[in-house]
């Protein structure tokens, strides 16, 4: 089943989520409750991966994230947070051009 799934994130600069293969990150912003998520595009028939995201604050060093892709911006409280999308752990190159290969993916166009 193709469906939308919420994530939760820590602000911190780097961490792991488990999400479907394939996910595709759609919103990154507060829930109801006021944590901070990732929405993600899922397809329910796909096997669980490791994801990794690297969120930088405005003004702090982004080093660590460029390269990768650009999922949103959110704000909390006083900051701005930038959040990236380093793709599947293990997976080796960074998830730049690979919002168009999931998508097919995820589409049934593979």
């Amino acid at each position: 089943m193709k469906t939308i799934w919420k994530f939760l994130i820590e602000i911190t600069d780097y961490q792991e989520l488990d999400v479907p293969q394939y996910a595709i990150p759609r919103h990154v912003g507060l829930d109801p409750l006021g944590a901070p998520c990732i929405w993600f595009a899922v397809d329910t028939d796909y096997s669980f991966k490791r994801r990794a995201v690297r969120i930088v604050g405005t003004g702090n060093p982004a080093e660590a994230a460029w390269g990768y892709a650009y999922i949103a911006s959110f704000l909390m409280g006083d900051f701005v947070w930038h959040v990236f999308d380093c793709g599947e752990v293990g997976a080796g190159e960074p998830a730049t051009d690979e919002a168009a290969q999931v998508e097919d993916a995820v589409s049934g166009r593979r």
